[in-house]
């Protein structure tokens, strides 16, 4: 179930532009083992990418939504064979035009029968608590799929670690093996704020084997994890079994 209080600050957190961010997190080679940061810069931007229109059932749920300044709504990413369709609807003011024009962003999934917003990158203040969240359920397989989840990073970074694996973590019937293989995730790729994510529900589930993953995320330069993993060692407390460094580069590999 969606905590309606964390719903609202996950569609208000996007009050910087995605284009002027280097990334939303940063891949790391798997050969480092004290590793430099490898800072992209190729985020898409929905502001300027052509896209096909969103389905109609789509259209007409964002219709119902009251989006100030619609724009218009678009598919963003599509998984037919698992009926899995993210799209983002643009609305409000423009903003920056001497330098292209964007637009507050709504990004929302359709799967199956259901639909709802995940986030909202939003630059004109509304009120997002009123707007229908997407309520991920323990029994949507093709949501927590690794096929899944590779599809939708191959298309933009941003869209998985930014919006799908916040939702995810977040939420409290997002399954227990879901959250292990993010965090399997996070040896490999460095996102503070989904690690925190992670471990609000690890704290939440008293889930040991989750706090320990979280308890040995690789020390990086800059150390990104720090804050994280110190706090999930204080959760484990006597129960921290210390970190295994063959264990670890495995994850990694």
């Amino acid at each position: 179930m969606t905590d309606p209080h964390h719903f609202v600050a996950l569609l208000t957190a996007g009050t910087i532009r995605k284009s002027i961010l280097p990334v939303v997190g940063w891949h790391v080679p798997a050969f480092f083992v004290t590793a430099t940061l490898i800072i992209g810069c190729g985020i898409t931007r929905p502001d300027n990418e052509k896209l096909p229109r969103a389905p109609r059932h789509v259209a007409a749920f964002v219709a119902t939504q009251n989006l100030p300044g619609l724009q218009g709504t678009w598919t963003y990413a599509s998984i037919p064979s698992e009926s899995l369709l993210v799209f983002i609807a643009k609305y409000g003011k423009a903003n920056d035009c001497p330098a292209g024009c964007f637009y507050s962003t709504g990004w929302g999934l359709a799967l199956g029968t259901r639909i709802g917003w995940m986030k909202f990158d939003d630059y004109d203040g509304i009120d997002v608590s009123s707007r229908v969240a997407f309520d991920p359920r323990a029994p949507d397989a093709a949501l927590y799929l690794e096929t899944t989840w590779n599809a939708l990073d191959t298309r933009d970074h941003y869209l998985l670690w930014a919006v799908v694996f916040p939702m995810i973590a977040a939420d409290s019937d997002s399954p227990a093996e879901a959250l292990l293989r993010i965090a399997d995730r996070l040896y490999a790729y460095i996102s503070p704020h989904v690690a925190g994510l992670v471990l609000d529900r690890a704290e939440a589930d008293q889930d040991t084997l989750l706090l320990q993953k979280i308890a040995c995320l690789p020390v990086f330069q800059g150390d990104a994890y720090q804050d994280v993993r110190a706090r999930a060692r204080e959760d484990l407390g006597d129960s921290f079994t210390g970190c295994d460094s063959t264990a670890v580069v495995a994850l990694r590999l």
